[in-house]
């Protein structure tokens, strides 16, 4: 004689049914979180590049005119006026070395 459970079959499916999706929602939710929290660090991560580019190109504009001035102070007999082609445009210029643009004297 078989034992008698106090539920059927149909309920015992519906009791695991909801069990699974209630694991599932809490999985899902888990993934949302930690997908919310990956695109927080790609957010960071993609200021901290663009400071990085900032400070890089900070250092290049100081670094061309340093170049500027050294090549003023070497050659001030010759200029009196050196610039990058890409920053200032001058009359008369002189093509110098690195893309520097030198007015002569008159």
């Amino acid at each position: 004689m078989q034992g008698h459970s106090k539920y059927d079959r149909s309920e015992i499916n519906t009791i695991l049914d909801k069990f699974m999706n209630r694991k599932l929602n809490h999985a899902d939710n888990a993934l949302s979180k930690n997908s919310a929290s990956i695109n927080n660090y790609e957010n960071e991560i993609n200021i901290m590049k663009k400071n990085v580019e900032n400070k890089v190109n900070d250092l290049n504009s100081v670094k061309k005119e340093v170049e500027i001035q050294f090549y003023l102070k070497t050659n001030s007999n010759n200029y009196k006026s050196c610039g990058y082609k890409n920053n200032q445009v001058y009359l008369n210029q002189l093509s110098i070395e690195n893309d520097i643009f030198c007015v002569q004297e008159t």
